[in-house]
């Protein structure tokens, strides 16, 4: 039911009280004073909170909720990442524990993806010794983890060639047959011939031969 203050000052003491006193009227009945049946009035609009109070009272509701959400953050367990190599396929697997519900993104420095969200692919020259570094995200929490690549090194094995046959260096050479060039021989001196002589390869040589009797003088 509606209130109303009558307006009429001076002719109604109802209008004069202060506050000016409220009254209610039946629904349907004329809106006139039930003490100087004026019509000269005015609808009670309730009062509603202060600003300052209802300012007060949203802060005490977003501080509740920020209580209630980092007690609830805290009670989940830490996210944790581990990180594990397959030598056969080369892939790197990434599996969490702990967190929350909310999805995770991982991601690696260096490395693409497989064909899962969770899975890196290690090139065949990195699978030995080599030194990566991984993360997880969820809900802005990012941790990260390394892992250095241990896979066997596999030796590569080649069937043996055809052997080789050996064979022989040594050439064998006729023997050379010498033979005096015909018209060649020549007195040198006295009982001293010189004469050319030819291989049958073709190789020459000069041969000279002393106390020849043919170049020697005659006696008288």
């Amino acid at each position: 039911m509606k209130k109303y203050i009558c307006l009429n000052h001076g002719e109604c003491n109802w209008a004069d009280e202060k506050p000016p006193r409220e009254f209610s009227l039946p629904e349907g009945e004329e809106n006139v004073c039930p003490n100087c049946e004026s019509t000269n009035l005015k609808e009670v609009i309730p009062p509603g909170p202060p600003r300052g109070r209802i300012a007060l009272i949203a802060s005490a509701l977003v501080l509740l909720a920020a209580i209630a959400w980092l007690i609830w953050f805290q009670s989940q367990p830490p996210l944790k990442l581990n990180a594990e190599m397959n030598c056969e396929t080369g892939l790197i697997t990434l599996t969490s524990t702990g967190g929350n519900e909310e999805p995770i993104t991982f991601s690696a420095d260096g490395l693409s993806l497989g064909q899962e969200n969770n899975t890196f692919k290690v090139p065949r020259n990195r699978r030995k010794g080599s030194t990566f570094t991984f993360h997880a995200e969820q809900s802005g929490n990012t941790v990260n983890t390394e892992y250095t690549t241990d896979c066997p090194v596999k030796k590569l094995h080649y069937p043996p060639g055809p052997k080789e046959e050996e064979t022989s260096q040594t050439t064998v050479r006729p023997a050379a047959t010498w033979s005096k060039i015909n018209g060649s021989d020549f007195c040198i001196d006295d009982c001293v011939v010189e004469y050319t002589e030819q291989d049958n390869l073709g190789h020459t040589r000069v041969r000279r031969v002393s106390n020849y009797a043919k170049c020697c003088p005659a006696e008288n």
